[in-house]
């Protein structure tokens, strides 16, 4: 069996070619061999809407965030159990892991839930997570966690959120911002970078004021956000990706693309720079950005929900039906059952 059929959520690759992909309604399907053949790995899975797969590097743990609270697996992803006491029934959107191994969740529609015992049990964590008009932020889209340990949350339209304490107290950080719908967020090493409806907005004060870093942006329309090792920032856009440079200038980085409106963006540090869009297939620059080539042989769908790499540099793309292995002898694509 393959993720045949099923809407793509989320794709981890992992060591030792293990790929998992997560569904909107099969569950999750589990790849021991770089994505050539997949079978169905919901055994335990209480819900099979599953949105968010995060792994413990400590532990090798796996958590699944479904539309039933979080899951948890001991066995690469094989075998799942219910890690959701107090998370019952509650949609798991996002998950994220703090350097002390505190686990935090948000949820869509309940707000943010920490545990600190591997997932045993949940409490809420929603003290001041309240938007400008006093409304409690209830949807949080993403999550990040820099290196001291500051939990950042990203929510549908509150803007952004901080706490310095494990969650116990948040406080809003949204001053500067014009746009609190909040696609994309990154803790780079000397600032936090946010992507909005209205561009990018960067802070080097943990949030204490936002400065929009939008001008020069061909497009501001954000969908994605990836920080690279060099410190270039790539924004996947309706409209194709742009890069902005450490020193602060932005270009257009979509040459070569037909129709470009970029859902996904990988950054690999030897074959380059690659680009999902939402209609016109898979691209990638081999210059940095300067010019793009379509690099979708072998997979038929135009639709690219998701990219990865795994640790052994092998490259994936989810798409609605199914997940795609790079295949470099070739220059193609194989999808499930190949190879």
């Amino acid at each position: 069996d393959g993720p045949d059929d099923r809407f793509l959520m989320t794709l981890t690759a992992m060591t030792d070619g293990v790929v998992l992909a997560g569904t909107v309604s099969g569950g999750i399907f589990r790849s021991e061999d770089g994505g050539r053949r997949w079978t169905a790995a919901n055994e335990g899975l209480g819900n099979t809407q599953v949105l968010a797969i995060l792994r413990d590097p400590r532990s090798g743990t796996l958590y699944a965030g479904t539309g039933a609270g979080v899951f948890k697996s001991a066995d690469d992803g094989r075998r799942w159990t219910p890690s959701n006491r107090g998370l019952e029934m509650t949609l798991s959107r996002s998950l994220a892991l703090g350097p002390d191994g505190t686990l935090y969740t948000g949820t869509g529609g309940h707000g943010l839930f920490v545990s600190h015992d591997d997932g045993g049990a949940w409490q809420p964590l929603n003290e001041g997570l309240r938007d400008d008009m006093g409304l409690r932020e209830n949807f949080i889209r993403v999550l990040t966690v820099d290196g001291s340990g500051v939990l950042y949350a990203g929510s549908f339209g509150g803007g952004v959120f901080k706490t310095v304490d494990q969650g116990r107290h948040w406080v809003p950080i949204n001053d500067g911002l014009t746009n609190t719908s909040i696609r994309g967020l990154v803790a780079g090493p000397d600032a936090l970078y946010v992507g909005t409806g209205e561009g990018v907005f960067r802070s080097a004060d943990g949030g204490a004021w936002w400065e929009s870093i939008s001008q020069g942006m061909p497009d501001t329309n954000v969908q994605s956000l990836v920080l690279g090792k060099s410190g270039v920032l790539y924004v996947g856009t309706g409209s194709g990706v742009v890069e902005r440079s450490p020193r602060g200038s932005w270009r257009a980085s979509e040459r070569g693309m037909l129709f470009p409106s970029v859902s996904a963006v990988l950054v690999d540090p030897t074959r380059g720079l690659f680009a999902g869009t939402r209609s016109s297939g898979l691209f990638r620059s081999k210059d940095a950005g300067e010019s793009w080539g379509p690099f979708h042989d072998g997979i038929p769908s135009r639709t690219i929900r998701a990219l990865a790499r795994d640790a052994k540099g092998v490259q994936y793309a989810a798409t609605p039906e199914t997940v795609y292995r790079a295949d470099w002898a070739i220059s193609r694509w194989g999808a499930d059952g190949e190879g």
